[in-house]
Formats: C-alpha cells, sequence, structure tokens
C-alpha cells in the first residue's frame, strides 16, 4: 500500500534543509576571517629564572589528592577514582619571589580557604616525587605534608585526566592540596614553602 506524500512538506524540508547548509556555510566564511568584537587578554603565568612565560589555556585540579585530606572530607582515601574539575584562567595571581602580594578577598563567600602552587621548569628542578610542603597564616602552620603521600602521582593524574580530555598546550594541573585545610580572613598572611624551591606568600585584603 503506497503512502501520499505531501508535496509541500517534501518542499518545506527541502528548504529548511537548504538553509541549514547555507548556514554552516556563512559560519565556515564567518570563522575563517572572524575579527573579536572585544579582546580579551590571554592569561600567561611567568616561568621562575626564564624570560618566556606560559599561557594557560584549561586549569584542571585534583580533589582530594592526599590521604588525610581525603579521610577529613569524609572520603575514602584508598585510591578510589580520582575527580577533577576546572577553574577559571582569571583566578590566577602571579606573586613575584620575595614579594608578599594583596589578594583580594571575594565579596560574595564568607569561607574563602587556602590553596597555591608555582611554575618552575622541569629542566632546572625535575620531576618532584617527593618533598616537604607547608603553608602558613599569620605564622602558625596550618598544613604540613610531602609530596610523596599523593595518592595519585602526576604521572597517573595526567593519565587518568586523559582518559576524559585531550590535554594540550597551555593545560595546568593542580595536583591537589594537603590536609588541614581551613578558612582566612582580610589581614592573614599565607606563607607557602615547598622543599627546593623559593618561598611564595600573599595577603588577603
Amino acid at each position: 500500500m503506497t503512502k501520499s506524500v505531501d508535496r509541500r512538506r517534501v518542499l518545506a524540508a527541502g528548504a529548511l534543509a537548504f538553509t541549514g547548509t547555507a548556514a554552516q556555510s556563512t559560519r565556515a566564511e564567518a570563522q575563517a576571517g572572524a575579527k573579536p568584537i572585544f579582546p580579551v587578554p590571554a592569561t600567561m603565568i611567568p616561568i621562575v629564572g626564564e624570560t618566556e612565560v606560559f599561557q594557560v589555556r584549561r586549569i584542571y585540579c585534583i580533589g582530594r589528592n592526599y590521604a588525610a585530606h581525603a579521610i577529613e572530607r569524609g572520603s575514602d582515601p584508598n585510591r578510589e577514582p580520582p575527580f577533577f574539575f576546572q577553574k577559571p584562567t582569571d583566578a590566577i595571581q602571579n606573586v613575584a619571589i620575595g614579594e608578599v602580594a594583596e589578594h583580594p578577598y571575594p565579596l560574595l563567600t564568607k569561607n574563602y580557604h587556602h590553596e597555591v602552587d608555582p611554575i618552575h621548569p622541569t629542566s632546572k628542578v625535575g620531576h618532584f616525587t617527593k618533598g616537604a610542603i607547608s603553608l602558613a597564616v599569620n605564622g602558625a602552620v596550618r598544613q604540613e605534608s610531602n609530596l610523596d603521600k599523593m595518592i595519585w602521582s602526576v604521572a597517573e593524574q595526567i593519565a587518568k585526566l586523559s582518559e576524559a580530555f585531550e590535554l594540550k598546550a597551555g593545560d595546568i594541573i593542580y595536583s591537589g592540596t594537603p590536609e588541614n585545610v581551613g578558612p582566612v580572613v582580610k589581614g592573614d598572611v599565607l606563607l607557602c614553602k615547598l622543599e627546593g624551591l623559593p618561598d611564595m606568600s600573599i595577603r588577603i585584603v
């Protein structure tokens, strides 16, 4: 049994298909000679001891990568599959060696926690697999651990994250924070230490 076909529907469908093709062609042409309607500055991080800078594409963070921290956050430290999240590139603040940089306290929170990271070329410092790490607030040490206590090593973090995302030049992975995380308030001075690297300090304002 043959079914009658409404010619108007066929024409309409053909017109939609043609319109879609035209739209795709227009987009392709626009992208080829695209000009931004406003500039978006790139996020750059200075590399210690280098004249070149690191341009940031994405920031990935691994959660609860130290056993004691996983426990204090109510998680199982026995190498449960790692989870990752992202931060915006404008969350980065550059802090020069020997400087106490002012760090603005976010206005829409009352529970702002500390966590810091530095960038150094592996050609000069190598690949860290161990080393004492600490963070002090107003001279009192709050966090104190060692890089060898990470549940997932840097190589494993890269491998696991690559299962979900194609990592590219400019991507950063924050490798986790030790136990005893806590809030900071305006006026607090934070001092970060990592064995073998210069100290880094900020003041919450």
